[in-house]
């Protein structure tokens, strides 16, 4: 179902079309780091970027909403770039 025509005629859909368009582009990069993932390529550092820079942009409360997923698809991301990621429970014992 196309939600677009949806958001020009309800003001409270207007509200939250941005959270829509960052919740599909973050799926979108989890599928691809999957795919990378699952065929043992290394994904090209400028598209990881790309991706991160989305995930940062996702992370952003908007419209009283949280993205919960975009650190789990960041984590993907990066190891689909042969990134360890950080989790929260290494950073605890560095402090």
């Amino acid at each position: 179902m196309e939600l677009q025509p949806m958001f020009e005629k309800s003001i409270l859909l207007k509200e939250v079309a941005s959270v829509s368009q960052n919740l599909s582009a973050i799926g979108a990069a989890g599928l691809a780091a999957l795919d990378y993932l699952d065929y043992g390529e290394i994904a090209p550092g400028a598209w990881v970027a790309q991706q991160l820079a989305v995930i940062d942009q996702a992370k952003k409360p908007q419209s009283q909403l949280l993205l919960v997923v975009a650190p789990s698809v960041e984590k993907l991301i990066r190891a689909s770039a042969g990134q360890a990621a950080l989790s929260s429970s290494s950073m605890s014992t560095k402090q």
